[in-house]
This record gives C-alpha cells, structure tokens and sequence, in this order.
C-alpha cells in the first residue's frame, strides 16, 4: 500500500472520530437542554400553584372578615377586657388579682412597686380553681375596718375556711381564744433568710406558736420566708424546714 493510500485512510478515521465526537457532544447537549427545560417547567408548575393556594387564602379571609368587621371585633373584645376590669375594681379587688385574671398562665409577684412574672410550668401538676369563684376582704372606707372574708363559690355554695398567718410580729397568743373565735387552721412561719447576710434563722415564736397551735387543736401548717437566690440555697431552705418540723 503506497503513502497516499495510508495518508487517505488515516484521515478518513480521523474525520470519522471528530464527527462522532460532534454527534455524542451534540446528543448529550440536547439532553441536558431537555432536562433544563423539563425541570424549569417543573417549578413554573409549582410556583403557580403556590400563588394559586395563596390567593384561595387571600380570597377566603378577605370574604370571612372585611376590614370593618376586625375593627369591630378588637373593639368589642377590647370593651369586654375594659368592662371586667371595672367589676373586678368595683369589688374591691386589688392589682394582683386584675393582673392575674389576664395573664393566666403567669404566677405574678409584687415586689417594691414592681411585678414579676414567672411563666407556669406546663409539666407540674396544678389546681382547677377558677379565680372570679373567689371573694376578698373589703376595706370599708368610711369606718377604715377590713370586712368580709375570703371565700370560694362551687354551684351557689359558697365554701370559706378560718386561718390566721402568725410570726413573732404577733407577739404572745391565746390559741385558745384563737380556736374559739371560730378559727380553723394557723399558718406559722418557721423561719426566714436574712436579706443581707443570707443566714437562715428559726422564727423566735417558732416553737411556742406552733406547739400552742396543736394543742388547741388546729390545722397546723409552716411557711419559710425564703430568700433564696440559687437553687442550691433553695434546696438548703427546704432540708432546714425538715430539720426543724422532724418533732412534729
């Protein structure tokens, strides 16, 4: 075979494998093209029926309730806040309990004129009493004397149990005056933490109070004035409470 025969041949593959080379670039770029397009369509669809859904939303709300009808429903439920607030003042009812009527899943404290709210754990275990079954001593603002008790409403019955709160401050009581005035159960303070030096101390009455309490046959309870600022101090309170109850 002669050098042009060869030199023929061999540009005849050449040729052959750019033009294969052209058709498999060419196949592969009209595929992706396919793809693009497939998939852009893909999202257009998508995007369109999400617009759609939007404006199904928009349509409903805007035929549930016109602009006048929200105005009119924050008003009304704005004058009904107004209006409980009014009858829970009119009944003598202090700060403490307005704010607790509308923040329901706050325990709220005061403290120096100031309030704090500590959310309510929704894990612990709570009570079912309803706030406005409640009723409060009233000042009396002609006489200053404080009248009334406190009492709890269930189905027109009304419930109210006796008890006095006592400390040192109370100086020396006659339990037995105490049981016969129609008293029913006493809380004693056991203790306190000193504000500034953080020391726990047992209440100077302690004892005598809580002694003349059973003796005179009430319900006996403590408290412990705590100011705890750790749970660790927290915790140091409630083993102190033990300590100072295991007598009893």
């Amino acid at each position: 075979m002669d050098i042009k025969e060869k030199n023929r041949r061999k540009n005849k593959r050449k040729g052959t494998g750019i033009i294969f080379t052209l058709f498999t670039v060419s196949v592969v770029s009209m595929a992706l093209c396919v793809m693009t397009l497939f998939s852009y369509e893909k999202q257009k669809n998508k995007t369109l029926q999400v617009m759609n859904e939007i404006r199904l939303l928009e349509e409903e709300n805007s035929t549930m309730f016109s602009k006048k009808q929200l105005e009119e429903m924050i008003n009304s439920k704005a004058q009904e806040m107004l209006d409980k607030m009014q009858s829970m003042m009119e009944k003598g009812e202090g700060t403490l309990s307005l704010l607790q009527y509308f923040y329901p899943n706050h325990v709220i404290a005061s403290d120096s004129g100031r309030y704090h709210f500590f959310p309510i754990q929704e894990k612990l275990l709570k009570n079912n009493f309803i706030l406005e079954n409640f009723t409060y001593p009233v000042k009396n603002e002609e006489t200053g004397i404080i009248e009334g008790e406190t009492t709890y409403k269930i189905d027109e019955h009304t419930y109210a149990k006796k008890g006095i709160d006592v400390s040192k401050f109370q100086g020396e009581i006659n339990w037995e005056k105490v049981k016969a005035d129609g008293m029913e159960y006493a809380i004693i303070r056991l203790g306190y933490r000193g504000y500034e030096t953080g020391k726990m101390v047992v209440d100077d009455k302690y004892q005598e109070n809580i002694e003349g309490s059973l003796e005179a046959g009430l319900d006996t309870g403590v408290y412990f004035f705590t100011e705890a600022v750790t749970e660790k101090e927290a915790i140091e309170e409630a083993e102190f409470v033990l300590e100072n109850l295991k007598d009893y």
